[in-house]
């Protein structure tokens, strides 16, 4: 949000943080009703069957547009990725790698690239209905959080100089979350156990790095909110047992029980660590 056009627009105060949040909010509802519009089209208007097109069967070529439409979204979201990733390494919350701009284009360069490669990878071995559904679900989760953002936001800083402002809050806001909780509630369990492990991972990385090297402290105390944090990394830990044994029971018992045992490991670590951390303090 803050890169735009190969630079960065500093602030120290940030006055623009519930603009940009604003925007975002905005932009995810546009991009949401686009989305079901797509689907209601697809389920409306008569596709040509295979036949009609050269082919020997009459299946329908819904099989072959959805493909397409998934890829599209995909890749926004891949481009995208490197200039989240970018903004968080400018604000010390991950390495300085991710922040670099290549001299010649103005583009996170070395995060494309590496973007390139992990998705290349996760192409070639990863069946496409798991990474379209571990996209949906991904993406469903940011779009809450912004949401939610905006709430938070609202309230805590009210008087914050705004050149945008998101109308008829809290309403707009909490359709947004309801609306995507209710897109995440129809995909598979075994996608919700993935997206708890990579929030996890996620709180991982910001405790081992991003909340040493964070500059958004503005010089305050970097043990400031670490109950919550804490708590967040239990809620986590538990959410990982209850996402794992809900798969189980949907898939059977007699299934195979690799990402129960996977669930069941990062459970345990994280909740002996982060109970390690609160009798630390």
């Amino acid at each position: 949000m803050r890169y735009c056009y190969g630079r960065f627009s500093h602030r120290e105060n940030r006055p623009q943080l519930y603009h940009d949040l604003s925007c975002m909010n905005w932009s995810i509802q546009s991009f949401r009703l686009c989305i079901l519009s797509v689907s209601f089209i697809l389920r409306l208007v008569p596709m040509p069957s295979s036949r009609s097109l050269g082919g020997s069967t009459g299946t329908h070529s819904t099989s072959s547009v959805l493909p397409r439409i998934i890829s599209s979204v995909i890749m926004v979201t891949l481009l995208g990725q490197s200039r989240v990733f970018l903004s968080m390494s400018h604000d010390g919350l991950l390495p300085p790698f991710f922040s670099h701009i290549n001299e010649k284009f103005r583009t996170p360069a070395r995060s494309n690239l590496l973007f390139m490669v992990l998705v290349g990878l996760l192409a070639a071995f990863v069946p496409a209905r798991l990474a379209g559904e571990m996209t949906s679900i991904g993406t469903l989760m940011a779009f809450t959080l912004v949401c939610a953002a905006v709430l938070v936001v609202r309230r805590t800083m009210p008087d914050v100089p705004r050149s945008f402002k998101t109308p008829l809050v809290p309403l707009i806001p909490i359709l947004g979350i309801l609306t995507c909780l209710c897109m995440m509630l129809f995909l598979p369990a075994d996608t919700w156990i993935r997206l708890v492990l990579w929030m996890l991972i996620g709180l991982d990385i910001y405790v081992g790095y991003g909340m040493k090297h964070s500059k958004l402290e503005h010089g305050g105390d970097p043990r400031h909110g670490q109950v919550t944090l804490n708590m967040i990394g239990l809620i986590l830990a538990v959410l990982c047992v209850i996402t794992g044994l809900w798969h189980q029971q949907t898939v059977g018992w007699g299934e195979s029980k690799v990402l129960l045992t996977i669930s069941f490991v990062f459970a345990f670590t994280h909740c002996a660590y982060y109970m390690w951390r609160i009798w630390r303090r």
